[in-house]
């Protein structure tokens, strides 16, 4: 199955070479190409979005943390939302590319291709064109402040974001007839409840060391539990919080202030 949102324009070649590359790897349950970005009148702007940089494959749990990836570059096995209950899932997987990737990431592995196949159009007047390119153009100072500081209210988004994905799962494996009769799809749920349940709990822990009355004491003490647990690295069978959260906290941690 494959989006096309809005007027975007997909190049001729978009769907054989989706074919080909989920032919090769026949795990895949998701797909995500890159795009050139364009305006009104088809004319290229100066970056791509999404833009994938090289060709990887992402194991279950193991996709970039995220909310969504644009439903325009993903080509996904219709299997994949069968049975499941979708008209029930947390606001925040209401739009249709935001639950799509969340469950490939969740039920299996995940291409990202950097081969550009649609012509992604963006009209001034759209609701999602605030922002096209902002990335592209901020300052490095911006980009390494955005880096190398935190916001305990972000934090608090993310953890809120990721429990309710939690119990998404706890839902699909209390009404879902799949979670009965296959065993890896069981496995699977419930190590996602198990992950997101860790990570949601690394959130909170994360957004307390950013808060305003959090002395350097309890932010030291802070790091070092979540760096003895593992979460910068591994959680349960997902990725951790990364080596920039790393980087980021230990910086909040040693700050005078």
């Amino acid at each position: 199955m494959a989006f096309c949102d809005q007027d975007d324009v997909w190049l001729p070649t978009k769907l054989a070479r989706c074919a080909e590359v989920i032919g090769q790897y026949p795990q895949l349950v998701l797909l995500s190409h890159s795009a050139f970005q364009v305006d009104a009148e088809l004319n290229h702007l100066p970056w791509k979005h999404p833009d994938h940089k090289s060709f990887r494959v992402s194991a279950p749990l193991h996709g970039p943390r995220i909310k969504s990836i644009p439903g325009f570059s993903l080509v996904f096995k219709g299997e994949l939302l069968l049975g499941l209950p979708l008209s029930r899932r947390p606001p925040d997987l209401a739009a249709h590319d935001a639950v799509v990737y969340q469950l490939a990431n969740i039920y299996g592995y995940t291409a990202w291709l950097p081969d550009a196949l649609v012509l992604y159009r963006r009209h001034k007047e759209a609701a999602t064109a605030e922002g096209v390119g902002k990335a592209a153009h901020m300052s490095i100072r911006t980009r390494l402040k955005m880096r190398l500081t935190g916001d305990p209210q972000s934090f608090e988004r993310m953890a809120v974001r990721v429990c309710d994905y939690a119990a998404f799962c706890d839902l699909i494996r209390r009404e879902c007839s799949r979670y009965a009769v296959d065993p890896g799809f069981a496995r699977r749920t419930d190590e996602a409840i198990d992950y997101f349940r860790a990570l949601g709990e690394g959130f909170r822990q994360r957004q307390k060391m950013y808060g305003k009355g959090t002395g350097s004491l309890q932010r030291a003490r802070i790091l070092r539990r979540l760096i003895s647990s593992g979460s910068y690295w591994r959680i349960g069978q997902g990725v951790g919080m990364g080596l920039g959260g790393l980087t980021k906290d230990v910086i909040r941690a040693v700050a005078p202030f």
